[in-house]
């Protein structure tokens, strides 16, 4: 009974990290869209992009650039919430090894390593772009969506072993 309990915890606290992420990346999208019609790259609404714009003369191409990165970044990282809401309502606590859960566990850790490469690729634009240095560097957001990213897949594999062990007692049974 504790399980079903910390599972529709784990369930609320997900959707609302969901929900918190929908908003971060529709706030993103709006941002960028009141800066287009307004044509003033300083209604970016963001206080750290405020910042850097401030200090540049940004082209078109440099600008959008910039907010398409980071609105992929809070769209993948909603979406991998979502992935996780999915995993855990058709979890099943007497038969958790799924063929859907084990697919589900494997998109997450593929989404978990398009952040970390989708996080260096924004890190190094940033980098070369507003302060004019070619560098290809991680930090240490970037590096915690890599590492999640191969704990997830190692835990697919688990789970595609547990598949196969769950089929074969069903059929020695």
């Amino acid at each position: 009974m504790k399980t079903n309990q910390s599972i529709q915890v784990l369930s609320i606290l997900s959707w609302i990290i969901f929900i918190g992420l929908c908003i971060q990346a529709g706030t993103i999208a709006f941002s960028f869209v009141m800066s287009i019609i307004k044509d003033n790259p300083q209604l970016s609404g963001m206080e750290m992009d405020t910042i850097i714009l401030n200090e540049k003369d940004l082209t078109w191409f440099v600008f959008s650039g910039y907010f398409t990165l980071k609105f992929s970044l809070a769209a993948l990282k909603a979406w991998l919430f979502y992935l996780v809401i999915q995993a855990l309502t058709q979890l099943n606590v007497e038969e958790p090894f799924s063929k859907a859960i084990g697919d589900l566990i494997l998109k997450m850790a593929r989404t978990c390593l398009d952040i970390g490469i989708l996080a260096v690729i924004t890190h190094s634009y940033v980098k070369f772009t507003f302060y004019q240095q070619l560098s290809v560097g991680f930090t240490n957001q970037d590096s915690n969506f890599f590492f999640l990213a191969g704990v997830l897949y190692v835990i697919a594999i688990i789970f595609r072993k547990g598949i196969e062990l769950q089929a074969e007692q069903e059929l020695t049974v």
